[in-house]
């Protein structure tokens, strides 16, 4: 990067210089500034570490401050992609909306088949984003992933309900799936489903036998 002095001049003209952060107030891209030079759009982050330092053009320009939209020169460093990746999981900015502690939490809770239903209203999140991160899917990074049974994420009938169902219809008469479906408030279907171990349902027979 050669500036000209008007190159400078624009430059510094788009810069609030607080006491602690140099912060962008022109364009930017997801929070980081853009800065335009010599026809070419370039960081303003990366241009403003190059004016006093020797820029290495085959490593990443990293915020010790956390503020993408600053460029104070005191507050970036030098570091490889996955430095660049690490300061951001040390400081849970990894763009995903819980922490790090609280994934840890999570993949840390019992396992049970109510856990992403559970969790999620726990969480503010939804179940299906619980049961990505028990798995690995997302935050893929941080340790603990685990295999997971299949979930109660989207019925009404709690674990020791679909057990009663079970030991009853086993143990039932002719018509008692029908009775069973109407004391639950659920579809035949559904009773079928449950009595005959399908899907998500088998996970519970051990404890039924």
């Amino acid at each position: 990067m050669n500036p000209t002095p008007k190159d400078l001049e624009r430059f510094w003209a788009k810069v609030d210089k607080t006491d602690t952060c140099w912060l962008w107030t022109s364009q930017t891209r997801s929070g980081y500034g853009l800065f335009r030079l010599g026809g070419k759009v370039v960081s303003a982050h990366r241009f403003s570490y190059s004016l006093v330092n020797n820029l290495d053009e085959s490593l990443q320009v990293c915020h010790t401050c956390d503020v993408r939209a600053c460029v104070n020169p005191e507050h970036l460093f030098q570091g490889t992609a996955r430095v660049s990746s690490d300061n951001k999981i040390n400081k849970d900015r990894h763009g995903f909306k819980l922490s790090s502690a609280q994934v840890a939490d999570i993949r840390s809770r019992e396992v049970s088949v109510t856990m992403c239903r559970d969790l999620s209203r726990e969480f503010g999140v939804s179940p299906s984003e619980i049961k990505n991160i028990l798995t690995g899917k997302t935050y893929a990074w941080l340790p603990g992933a685990k295999e997971i049974p299949p979930q109660f994420t989207g019925w009404k009938l709690t674990p020791e309900q679909v057990r009663d169902i079970i030991l009853r219809a086993r143990n039932g008469k002719w018509g008692i799936k029908s009775r069973l479906a109407e004391e639950y408030g659920v579809s035949n279907a559904l009773i079928s489903e449950i009595t005959n171990n399908k899907r998500l349902y088998a996970y519970l027979v051990s404890d039924t036998q």
